[in-house]
């Protein structure tokens, strides 16, 4: 057995003997290949442990440079000891402290999340702009020890919520637009996400059953916007005045339908916040334009609270929430998306239509400015359909008094779908 070789079976065991938890072979076999075949030189690595894996990795050649943090100080104590008995400490870079406090200004080939499993989504959210051109992110244990497909597997609380916080994560990797993300069953699973550097634009172009640009209602409301087909900002200006003003976003009580498809905005003449964004989509891919979803999790002004009979009380806070959506839309004379909001919103800002506005919130003129201290939460995505849960909500409600009573569940599970450390529904 060689030097390496035993430093390598020594610090194995002492995880094991330890309970320190380090990368199988088969995910570390996988990742050196990955490294090897596609010239991978700088490497970001969330979660060090003792260093075994940035070990092998930096082991992979001698150009191979790697950052990597760890937030257990025993941990970072032998991980240094590890990498300075490997004669690593000119390559490896080890930092201590929580990864969301550090701001790396490199650029790296590869970032591999493998820190504390319900912060996955935080991490790749707050690190992929570290991504250099054909960089990708991996994530290891996304099956975690097979309990996020058969969550019967543990009835440990605590570690049932983070297994859900792994399955919200793996949706957000499928669900995300900007990178391409193939899963490997090796080891826990691994996932490999890669920039999309030229998203699908037929994505954001597909009619569906609620984006029905095809229906009769819908298309007689774009005959209208014929004369500007082959000018996109002039046509997407006025669509946008047209949909914010012909449709009341939230209209009194008495009225009791539920818009859902952009045909049923136009029918029942009015549509809450999601449902206008679903019609100005339809108007706008049926033009071709690129149009896609984006949604917020907001505070309700009315907060009350149930006395011990039912009865209730005000005065006292019960936090009430609610989704609001909104559109991007992909301008290629811009070569940019800009994020629009027609619902003028009783409450919110009355929008306009803005490309680029610095007198603007980033350029923009959003109905509302999600306030975080308040745990209000803006979805990081723009969407290629609307978000499921929120269609199937609205799909088994009867009408929009009913659709009301389930707006706080909802935006919980929205919200739990962006969450990836403690949020107000884990308390």
């Amino acid at each position: 057995m060689s030097e390496t070789q035993e430093q390598f079976f020594q610090v194995k065991e002492f995880a094991k003997k330890n309970a320190v938890p380090i990368i199988k072979d088969s995910s570390l076999e996988f990742i050196v290949n990955y490294i090897k075949t596609h010239n991978i030189k700088r490497i970001l690595e969330i979660g060090s442990a003792i260093g075994y894996s940035a070990i092998n990795f930096a082991r992979c050649s001698d150009d191979i440079f790697v950052d990597t943090v760890e937030y257990d100080i025993e941990r970072y104590k032998i991980a240094v000891k590890n990498i300075l008995e490997a004669g690593l400490m000119d390559r490896i870079t080890i930092f201590l402290g929580d990864a969301a406090s550090f701001d790396f200004k490199d650029k790296y080939d590869l970032i591999f999340i493998d820190g504390p499993k319900a912060q996955n989504m935080k991490f790749f959210l707050k690190f992929q702009n570290n991504l250099a051109e054909g960089g990708v992110i991996i994530t290891d244990n996304l099956s975690f020890h097979g309990m996020v497909e058969d969550r019967s597997l543990t009835h440990n609380y605590s570690t049932i919520k983070m297994v859900r916080k792994i399955a919200r994560y793996v949706t957000f990797l499928k669900e995300n637009p900007e990178f391409e993300t193939e899963f490997y069953e090796i080891g826990d699973t691994i996932s490999v996400s890669k920039k999309n550097l030229k998203p699908n634009m037929e994505m954001y172009l597909k009619e569906t059953d609620i984006i029905d640009f095809s229906s009769k209602e819908v298309q007689k409301v774009c005959a209208q916007f014929e004369p500007f087909k082959n000018e996109p900002k002039i046509l997407a200006e006025k669509a946008f005045y047209f949909v914010r003003d012909t449709f009341p976003c939230s209209p009194g009580h008495k009225i009791k339908e539920l818009s859902i498809k952009a045909s049923d905005v136009v029918k029942n003449g009015h549509g809450l916040s999601f449902a206008k964004a679903h019609l100005y989509a339809a108007i706008l891919r049926n033009f071709k334009i690129p149009a896609g979803f984006c949604y917020q999790i907001l505070r309700s002004g009315n907060e009350e609270k149930e006395s011990d009979d039912g009865r209730k009380r005000h005065g006292h806070k019960k936090i009430h929430f609610f989704p609001h959506g909104f559109n991007a839309v992909y301008f290629e004379s811009l070569k940019k998306w800009v994020r629009l909001d027609a619902s003028a919103a009783p409450g919110g800002k009355q929008t306009v239509f803005v490309l680029n506005d610095e007198n603007c919130n980033n350029g923009e003129a959003l109905c509302f400015l999600p306030d975080y201290s308040k745990y209000e939460v803006e979805l990081p995505l723009n969407f290629t359909n609307p978000f499921n849960s929120l269609i199937e909500c609205m799909k088994k409600c009867q009408d929009k008094n009913e659709f009301f009573k389930h707006q706080n569940d909802l935006s919980e599970s929205i919200r739990a779908f962006y969450q990836s450390s403690s949020t107000i529904s884990d308390q």
